[in-house]
């Protein structure tokens, strides 16, 4: 932590619970380089300064920021109360994250994913294991949790309905995602080339019908969330992309995709059953959990939040 002898003596006045005062040390950590090349501590500089590191260092969403400048407020106000040399007030009026942050970290529709990943992917039309990332994607982009992805077999792909059904539930293919899918059900091999490959092909695939197995039976969330990641990072910082995103990030876009069709197709628009079936989710190891109305209530609200925040970037 930057001023660490400052930000200690802050959480030792606050009486942090074990958890709080563990986000409290991630959060000064987080944003200790920026305040290394100020060579101030962050309570010292002002507003529009401060407000670009709020944007790297909280996610999109409201739950995110509103909890880490609660913490930032918190400091701030505490920096002046100790009369804190050179401290300001700018702490206690920085707004959540802009809306290039929503940008940077959502997307629109069906057509801004398949521009994604021909950024980061190779062509289908190559015909590499490219295509199960692809299609991990736009499993994800369904809607389809992540561990259930790794689960889908062949043919549980519909192509005449344009779903995939999976444990009696049934996910939308886009047309978009059509190649990718198309080619993780057919193939039998990868090509190991980077041009546009012929039928010789040199990688053979695991055996099996898992639908986004590559050179193995089976592929793991161990192995491929981490895999992802780089080549994610890697295309950001290479800017081959300006989008930084994630099963969850592209989950939750396809949710409000979804949600907004809806809503312009006249139904009401309500996350009580996607707060419901979160909540299960995260209690599942957990049966004598009792969800609350209010639990749901709560999350439902904070989706709602996020989902206005989407339509206003995207759809205004």
């Amino acid at each position: 932590m930057f001023n660490s002898e400052l930000k200690e003596q802050y959480i030792n006045d606050s009486n942090f619970t074990e958890a709080r005062e563990k986000f409290a040390r991630h959060l000064f950590n987080a944003i200790e380089k920026y305040e290394e090349q100020w060579g101030s501590d962050i309570c010292t500089r002002n507003a529009d300064e401060i407000q670009p590191v709020i944007d790297a260092v909280t996610g999109y969403k409201k739950q995110s920021w509103y909890t880490t400048l609660s913490y930032l407020h918190t400091y701030g106000k505490w920096c002046l109360d100790k009369g804190v040399f050179g401290a300001t007030d700018a702490l206690l009026r920085i707004r959540g994250a802009t809306n290039d942050k929503f940008r940077e970290q959502t997307i629109a529709s069906p057509g801004e994913l398949q521009k994604y990943l021909n950024d980061i992917f190779e062509p289908e039309s190559h015909r590499k294991i490219d295509n199960t990332y692809r299609c991990f994607y736009w499993l994800a982009y369904s809607g389809m949790k992540e561990d259930d992805i790794y689960m889908v077999r062949a043919n549980d792909v519909d192509f005449v309905r344009m779903v995939v059904e999976y444990n009696d539930c049934e996910y939308p293919i886009y047309e978009q995602s059509l190649p990718a899918i198309m080619n993780c059900v057919v193939l039998t091999a990868f090509s190991s080339t980077s041009s546009q490959c012929t039928d010789d092909m040199v990688m053979p695939r695991g055996e099996g019908d898992i639908l986004i197995r590559g050179t193995k039976p089976f592929a793991t969330k161990g192995t491929l969330r981490p895999l992802l990641s780089r080549i994610a990072n890697k295309a950001f910082n290479n800017e081959s992309t300006q989008l930084k995103l994630s099963y969850n990030r592209i989950w939750l876009s396809g949710l409000f995709y979804r949600m907004y069709q809806r809503e312009c197709d006249g139904f009401r628009v309500s996350f009580s059953a996607v707060a419901l079936e979160y909540l299960q989710d995260k209690y599942k190891d957990d049966p004598d959990k009792v969800i609350t109305r209010i639990e749901i209530n709560r999350k439902s609200k904070s989706y709602m939040s996020d989902y206005k925040r989407w339509k206003k970037v995207f759809h205004a």
